[in-house]
């Protein structure tokens, strides 16, 4: 079958399963973005960029290469911006550089959930976000 591992002509079987994972190419996640956020198409087309894509498929009969993004982890990125600018109000980067090492390289645990307690408590967000932020999955380094 010269159709194996497609869907149609349409795209790849594996593109159908990111989609029913929540994962769509941006053309159709801005808008989902936008429902479930309840923001603008520009606001979710940014939040989504921010985050990157987390994926390709092939789509069309030409194969093309097209990349998917997760529409839970913009809504979030949306969701979370406040506490981000709280968090970034109170220098919690330099916060948690300062925090002891054990071995003069890694992080003492016992001091680096302490601080992650106090920043999130501070800042009235979850301590997922503070390490979330902390270790760029808001997209800034993409």
């Amino acid at each position: 079958n010269a159709n194996r591992g497609y869907v149609g002509w349409s795209r790849s079987v594996r593109a159908e399963q990111a989609e029913d994972d929540g994962k769509l190419p941006l053309s159709r996640a801005i808008g989902a973005v936008a429902t479930r956020a309840g923001c603008t198409r520009a606001v979710a087309r940014a939040a989504l960029l921010a985050v990157g894509s987390s994926e390709w498929h092939h789509t069309s009969k030409f194969f093309n290469r097209t990349k998917y993004y997760d529409v839970r982890g913009a809504v979030h990125y949306i969701a979370a911006a406040p506490a981000r600018e709280r968090l970034e109000a109170i220098g919690f980067e330099a916060r948690i550089e300062a925090t002891p090492r054990s071995n003069g390289v890694c992080f003492d645990l016992n001091a680096f959930h302490a601080v992650l307690a106090d920043l999130a408590a501070e800042a009235g967000c979850t301590v997922e976000l503070v390490r979330a932020a902390y270790y760029s999955t808001w997209g800034d380094d993409a």
